[in-house]
């Protein structure tokens, strides 16, 4: 996959949030080279499931997910009930590079028409790949004069 970047002229890391339509096809790529790998490689298991004992605790991971990194915590009651769970997605991560990248080009986007400054915003927004849900709540352009 590095090869093929280079090949085209980019080197990671890629530092352009608006290059970030690369990096996902460079992931999308890896993906179906790993995909094909798995395949080949695939060895039916013994158990389809292992048992798990229920016990209390607290826990936490971080895992890389397509938009960035994926935050989970959890505490289990001794009877194996959710106490208390905190999920914060990478998007949420992302909203202060988002503003700041949406200031960055404030000056371009206020000597626009109001559609091309809501494509701009959009375009800015979107290099981050937010998630659906969050995404189609986030745009409400308004732009105050004074």
């Amino acid at each position: 996959v590095r090869d093929v970047l280079e090949e085209f002229g980019f080197k990671p890391p890629l530092r352009n949030t608006y290059q970030s339509i690369i990096a996902r096809a460079a992931e999308t790529y890896h993906a179906i080279l790993e995909i094909g790998r798995l395949i080949e490689e695939y060895r039916e298991p013994n158990r389809a499931y292992e048992e798990a004992e229920v016990k209390a605790g607290e826990a936490m991971a971080i895992v890389e997910a397509p938009r960035g990194m994926l935050y989970h915590r959890y505490r289990i009651s001794d009877d194996g009930k959710i106490l208390y769970a905190n999920i914060v997605p990478p998007t949420a991560q992302n909203y202060a590079a988002m503003e700041e990248d949406i200031l960055k080009v404030g000056d371009l986007i206020l000597k626009q028409p109001r559609e091309e400054a809501q494509r701009l915003v959009e375009t800015t927004i979107r290099n981050y790949d937010p998630c659906i849900s969050c995404s189609v709540h986030m745009i409400r352009l308004r732009i105050i004069e004074e």
